[in-house]
């Protein structure tokens, strides 16, 4: 299998480049507080599960991130997950400082009320979401996957909906940490061998499927699908401050909406697809 990880990685550094030049622009900094304005709905509080789902993400960040770095712990006691929770680790705390470290340069470039970007609250959601795909052992990697398809996708539409950030800033996040991935997931693909096997054994490795009987890649696109779901669920009733605006507004929330599900979707899709080489089978 060809691996990936060098185009991914120049992708999304090509797309955090790309982000960073827009909102140095007058447009870009137009297009930043429009598409805010499109998705936070600030004088619709209202908005069915808008504000209580996008308050229940600004609340539990912090825990999930908390329980994320317990889970680690856990996991590095364990010799077949060591190295995955090493990388899981790394994809978290470097997204996590690197956002950070990331904002505070720009300020210079952007201006300090334009140097949103990357948001670090994002970051650290989406890098703890790899992190859980990467050590949970394998009967429970359909459920992980799905969970880690929503909280991504809820998580990153949440910040925004919270006014905590703008759409741009999440984009940033996701092509920082999906580069991070990229990084890291070379080590987590290496450390999952399993030594001394029977020749049973490693046919049924082989002859692995996921959940549903298919491939993991697909077991990982049903993640994506899940984030999608739980984005309507959840944040039902976008837009309908909006209607009587005109007709580009709508479609433009609906675009930065389903445009920030499909990106952390694929983040999900593209850190889970480690699991396709056959020796990287968790136990």
């Amino acid at each position: 299998m060809k691996r990936i990880e060098p185009l991914v990685l120049a992708g999304s550094l090509l797309v955090l480049v790309a982000l960073v030049a827009l909102r140095a622009t007058a447009s870009g900094k137009r297009l930043a507080a429009a598409t805010t304005h499109w998705l936070g709905e600030a004088d619709r509080p209202d908005g069915g599960l808008i504000w209580p789902a996008s308050g229940l993400v600004t609340r539990a960040y912090l825990p999930f991130v908390a329980l994320t770095l317990v889970a680690l712990a856990v996991a590095l006691t364990r010799h077949s997950l060591r190295r995955r929770a090493l990388a899981g680790a790394f994809v978290l705390v470097v997204s996590g400082v690197g956002a950070q470290v990331l904002g505070r340069l720009l300020v210079p470039v952007l201006g300090q009320e334009s140097a949103t970007l990357p948001s670090g609250h994002a970051a650290l959601v989406l890098g703890a979401c790899v992190a859980w795909i990467w050590i949970a052992p394998a009967r429970h990697r359909l459920a992980v996957l799905c969970a880690a398809g929503v909280v991504a996708t809820a998580g990153s539409l949440g910040i925004v909906v919270a006014q905590w950030h703008r759409p741009g800033d999440v984009l940033a996040s996701l092509a920082l940490v999906t580069a991070v991935t990229a990084v890291a997931r070379p080590f987590a693909r290496t450390g999952a061998t399993t030594p001394a096997v029977s020749e049973a054994e490693g046919n049924r490795a082989h002859t692995f499927r996921g959940g549903f009987g298919y491939s993991p890649s697909t077991d990982a696109l049903v993640a994506v699908l899940c984030g999608a779901a739980g984005c309507v669920v959840l944040y039902q009733g976008w837009g309908s401050a909006l209607v009587g605006e005109n007709v580009a507004a709508l479609v433009g929330g609906l675009a930065v909406r389903w445009g920030l599900a499909l990106a952390a979707g694929l983040l999900v899709w593209f850190a889970a697809r480690v699991d396709e080489s056959p020796v990287s089978r968790l136990h």
